[in-house]
């Protein structure tokens, strides 16, 4: 809430806005750039990140979880990537299934976001 983004512009160096789809981000930051800007805070100076919801591999038969990210690792690549588009930082990834299947079916989405093979 606002007592914590003043909270945060004036004494954190990093700012996380957990949870988030895509299109919650922007008014996330503006608030955030309008609680520096109260502080006398330049907003850059803060590390911004969020925490995404990632289902990477197969993913018949499983319904969607509320914001989560699926498809092919180039399509899971760019949604990851459109995040960093909007000034987020960091991504703390929450995969599912949360196993070593899950990391495993990450890879290809890491190895797409370092070859930048994702449109």
């Amino acid at each position: 809430g606002p007592r914590m983004l003043r909270l945060t512009a004036e004494l954190a160096d990093h700012w996380n806005g957990g949870l988030r789809a895509i299109d919650e981000v922007p008014a996330l930051l503006a608030d955030l750039a309008d609680a520096c800007a109260a502080v006398g805070r330049d907003p850059g100076s803060m590390t911004r990140s969020v925490e995404v919801l990632v289902r990477p591999g197969d993913v018949a038969g499983v319904p969607a979880e509320d914001r989560e990210i699926r498809g092919s690792p180039a399509t899971i690549a760019a949604a990851l990537q459109a995040f960093a588009a909007l000034g987020i930082d960091e991504l703390q990834v929450q995969l599912r299934p949360n196993s070593l299947a899950g990391v495993e079916a990450f890879a290809p989405v890491i190895e797409a976001l370092r070859s930048g093979d994702y449109s």
